[in-house]
């Protein structure tokens, strides 16, 4: 049986251009990610150092470059970002912990300077006259805007109100890290080892005192002065409001640049005519591929049910209309299966569509839908891997080491673990080079420029 055919009228335009879309787009790939990549090196050059120790005046140790890095492992682990933020980057939920952890330590540290207690909290600080809060506020700026890492010993030191300060925040933070909170949803025992809320309170601290400290050589700190607090002296340089300011305007310049080259290039025709097309007939493997679709969908409706619980937990941060749901499946594994999914079926429909419409382009390769078949067991293995890891690492079922790696990453749009990470880039690789590698169907389609392969490849 012949397939059905139609007549349609069918607008052609023929566009001359002296240099083509694809050139333009090598040359703004080049000259941006040339600009991101020397950026990325030179945050990577002028990173803030990580103390080996931490001291006090008395040579006490306060804190280890060990502690650190474990509390940050332990708090990418368990889905940290996906509560609170760190150096403004993450969830909005919980505070800033950079921010909160400092203003914390601030407060402390001026009630120490101010009566000898660190139990000093902002309506303390604002109840006192004006002339001697200055004087307060400028003694506590002294204390954290002053560097005293020593970078051949590796050493910071604290001053003696700067040690009472971080003794009440840490006693703070325990209490926090323990016992949870439901305004934050933060769930009650998120960190039950006594070690690991040490461990991650220090990391907290680490980042508040990179935010505070002066960079050498710098009037400002080694996040260039954020978060903005008045207490320690934080507030924002002139040089990077107006640079902020300038990269923005260079930016639309940039664009209306560009678009004015481009148009202005090109000369256009355009014709129509009536064409008879035949509709092509479903192939095997499209049959195969349309499941695809059939699994997006199931992923974009968990990933609706993962918005509605997240969202709630902004309302009631320990449970579900009663149910408490954060012993389950707290807020960080429904935010994280939220942004997930979103990754996953977004990547699936456009896996799906290439491989649905190759066909109508070129010659379907043989063996093509077993091919489809066995991309979708395996893509299914990894977001049902991904999925139950990431739940397991928030729940501290996998630790540290083996998180990272099966669990939660951390980040956000990459929570994945990373061996599902590895397999899930690795399986696209290996679709793409085993469909090209065949000389024969190559060579067939070389001569056409809209091929099966030709397709895909786009």
């Amino acid at each position: 049986m012949t397939n059905p055919a139609i007549d349609i009228p069918i607008t052609t335009s023929s566009v001359a251009r002296r240099w083509s879309l694809p050139v333009w787009l090598v040359i703004i790939c080049f000259v941006t990610f040339s600009v991101l990549l020397g950026a990325g090196v030179a945050i990577w050059k002028n990173a803030p150092p990580i103390p080996a120790i931490v001291r006090s005046p008395s040579h006490e140790i306060i804190l280890t470059q060990a502690d650190i890095k474990n509390g940050q492992e332990t708090y990418l682990a368990r889905g940290g970002q996906h509560i609170g933020s760190v150096w403004g980057h993450g969830s909005y939920l919980a505070p800033d912990w950079t921010a909160d952890f400092l203003h914390r330590w601030g407060l402390a540290t001026a009630g120490v300077l101010y009566n000898e207690s660190p139990d000093f909290e902002q309506t303390d600080l604002e109840a006192i006259a004006a002339p001697e809060r200055a004087s307060l506020e400028a003694r506590v700026k002294q204390q954290f805007k002053t560097n005293r890492y020593d970078s051949e010993t590796q050493e910071l030191l604290l001053t003696e109100a700067q040690v009472k300060g971080i003794e009440r925040v840490f006693a703070d933070y325990s209490e926090l890290l323990k016992h949870g909170s439901a305004v934050h949803s933060i769930p009650n025992g998120w960190f039950a080892d006594d070690k690991q809320i040490h461990d991650v309170s220090a990391f907290f601290a680490w980042t508040a005192w990179t935010a505070a400290a002066n960079r050498p050589g710098s009037p400002f700190s080694y996040t260039a002065n954020w978060p903005h607090d008045d207490l320690i002296g934080n507030q924002p340089p002139a040089q990077f409001l107006i640079w902020s300011i300038v990269s923005v305007i260079v930016l639309i310049g940039a664009i209306a640049t560009f678009l004015f080259i481009y148009l202005r290039s090109e000369e256009e025709t355009v014709e129509t005519k009536q064409q008879t097309l035949e509709l092509p007939a479903i192939t095997p493997s499209q049959k195969v591929t349309s499941l695809f679709f059939v699994v997006a969908m199931a992923l974009f409706l968990v990933q609706i049910g993962a918005g509605m619980i997240t969202a709630h937990y902004a309302v009631e941060g320990h449970g579900f209309y009663g149910i408490p749901l954060d012993k389950f499946l707290p807020y960080a594994a429904s935010r994280t299966w939220h942004l997930q999914l979103a990754v996953f079926w977004i990547a699936t429909c456009w896996l799906a569509a290439g491989l649905y419409f190759a066909p109508s382009f070129g010659r379907e390769p043989k063996y093509q839908g077993i091919a489809n078949a066995g991309l979708l067991v395996a893509l299914t293995v990894v977001v049902v891997g991904s999925v139950v890891g990431v739940w397991a690492g928030i729940q501290g079922i996998l630790g540290n080491k083996y998180s990272f790696w099966f669990g939660h990453q951390g980040y956000e749009y990459v929570e994945l673990g990373r061996v599902w990470q590895l397999l899930l880039i690795g399986g696209m690789v290996f679709l793409v080079v085993a469909d090209v590698s065949r000389p024969p169907t190559c060579l067939k389609e070389r001569r056409k420029h809209y091929g099966f392969k030709s397709f895909l490849l786009l």
